[in-house]
């Protein structure tokens, strides 16, 4: 799928394709989540080769890069991502959490919890007599 008829559209409009949605992913890492080789060309063919290797190797706010998306599928169409996109510049190895890197954060569980996701209930006291 991928609406390649769209995403042309929409850059024939102006759309900025680098931009990133709440969770700092880019339409680059939605189309190769969907492993979706024709949408991912649509999106990066517009761009000059620093633009291109900026975005097809964007990380979202977990550290997460679109290689790593079409790898999660495991699938020929999963490889077929993750070979256009080493093809265009990505990187293999750029996924890495940011949280390891910062001494100073809180990892409890109400803090861990997932944009969006309600936070886990905390364990009933047992009653004391």
């Amino acid at each position: 799928m991928g609406h390649v008829n769209v995403i042309e559209a929409l850059i024939d409009y102006g759309a900025d394709v680098k931009l990133s949605e709440c969770n700092g992913r880019t339409p680059l890492h939605l189309a190769a989540r969907g492993c979706h080789v024709d949408a991912m060309r649509a999106l990066i063919e517009s761009l000059s080769m620093r633009e291109m290797d900026a975005l097809v190797n964007a990380t979202d706010m977990l550290g997460v890069t679109p290689v790593f998306l079409a790898l999660q599928k495991g699938s020929v169409e999963g490889q077929a991502a993750f070979e256009f996109l080493m093809e265009h510049g990505a990187k293999y190895n750029t996924m890495s959490s940011r949280l390891k890197y910062d001494p100073e954060a809180d990892l409890s569980a109400e803090k861990a919890t997932a944009p969006g996701a309600a936070a886990p209930k905390p364990e009933p006291k047992a009653a004391t007599t």
